[in-house]
């Protein structure tokens, strides 16, 4: 008797896990400001990243 009642857990979660895939799908990310010294902080890691990729190769 408590085998089809794991059964139907079973399903009802696939399908939920369907719906919330679909949501995630539908939202757009939302333009953010950020902050003068967070915009430093990553031009100058953009720049070391190339300055050590350029050293790598």
């Amino acid at each position: 008797m408590k085998e089809p009642a794991d059964k139907k857990k079973d399903k009802s979660s696939k399908k939920s896990t369907v719906k919330v895939m679909k949501k995630k799908s539908r939202i757009s990310l939302p333009c953010f400001e950020v902050s003068p010294h967070t915009e430093r902080i990553i031009k100058e890691n953009k720049r070391l990243i190339s300055v050590y990729t350029k050293s790598k190769v």
